[in-house]
């Protein structure tokens, strides 16, 4: 009786212990939460793509979400793969706009004030040209209608004569 007894104890123990551990966590949560993680440190991401990197950020919370309740693998991986994509297209963007940022001409600054040309000064000529313009094409001639011609005369000439 006591090892029946022993018995459903521990049964009851690895019953308990199995509800109460933590969340399933896979390789692609992991991954999605290294994704956002470097998304949320890159301040070219804040500065230029902030919607894209929220978005991220939601869908990581739902993935945990679905981990914490032990949801199937293949949801908390879906939830996974949607926040890892948003965070890397969030870095995409950001690294877009830095790069075009970069090769933009500088503003001028108010210590460097344009030249404007005044009313005494001569003005300076256009550099670039105005290109004429073609002269335009007659109008396509169309043939006439079939019925607007007058019809075929045709000329006979005299039957041929035999010898």
């Amino acid at each position: 009786m006591k090892f029946i007894a022993t018995t459903l104890t521990l049964a009851a123990a690895a019953l308990f212990a199995g509800c109460a551990s933590g969340p399933t966590i896979t390789p692609q949560l992991q991954q999605a939460r290294a994704d956002v993680t470097t998304a949320q440190a890159d301040p070219a991401v804040l500065k230029y793509a902030a919607l894209d990197l929220q978005k991220a950020t939601d869908s990581l919370r739902r993935a945990n979400e679905l981990s914490a309740k032990r949801e199937s693998l293949a949801d908390i991986d879906s939830a996974a793969y949607v926040a890892s994509t948003q965070a890397r297209t969030a870095l995409t963007i950001a690294k877009a706009q830095t790069d075009e940022d970069a090769i933009k001409p500088p503003k001028p600054t108010a210590s460097a004030p344009v030249p404007t040309p005044t009313a005494n000064a001569p003005a300076a000529p256009s550099p670039v040209q105005p290109t004429p313009r073609p002269t335009p094409m007659p109008p396509a001639r169309r043939p006439p209608s079939p019925r607007a011609m007058p019809p075929k005369r045709r000329h006979r000439l005299p039957p041929c004569r035999r010898s």
